[in-house]
């Protein structure tokens, strides 16, 4: 997968739309199109860091040089619970689990956190607002 691929298929799992990762770059959305497309194909290192950041991906990642699976980088809530759930329980089942999260949007993330909330009360009891 190309830069510009891995930017369109991180922005559509995230269901966001070119004009929301364009004002977040600083950017038009006929720019994001363009590097989806492949017709701007050398991005400034400025502007790569901060598409990286509204898709919540690390640099490294949005150019290939690192897998998804060592993106856990990421602040949001998600994240934050996949890091810790990851760190205290080592198992293979667990680390597909986590793999699998890794991979829904951001939206079906927080519908997995609210049904191990429903589930697991006693493990969410000390969570913050969201």
């Amino acid at each position: 997968m190309d830069l510009g691929e891995r930017i369109k298929y991180l922005r559509t799992s995230q269901g966001m739309t070119l004009e929301e990762v364009g004002d977040a770059v600083g950017v038009g959305k006929s720019t994001v199109r363009k590097w989806e497309s492949g017709q701007i194909a050398n991005m400034r290192r400025d502007k790569i860091a901060l598409v990286a950041k509204a898709l919540h991906v690390t640099p490294s990642y949005l150019m290939g040089w690192d897998e998804i699976s060592d993106n856990l980088g990421s602040d949001t809530p998600a994240a934050k619970k996949l890091r810790e759930v990851k760190s205290q329980l080592k198992s293979p089942m667990i680390d597909e689990m986590v793999n699998a999260m890794q991979r829904m949007t951001l939206k079906e993330q927080r519908k997995m956190v609210d049904v191990g909330k429903a589930l697991f009360p006693e493990r969410f009891k000390d969570d913050t607002k969201e």
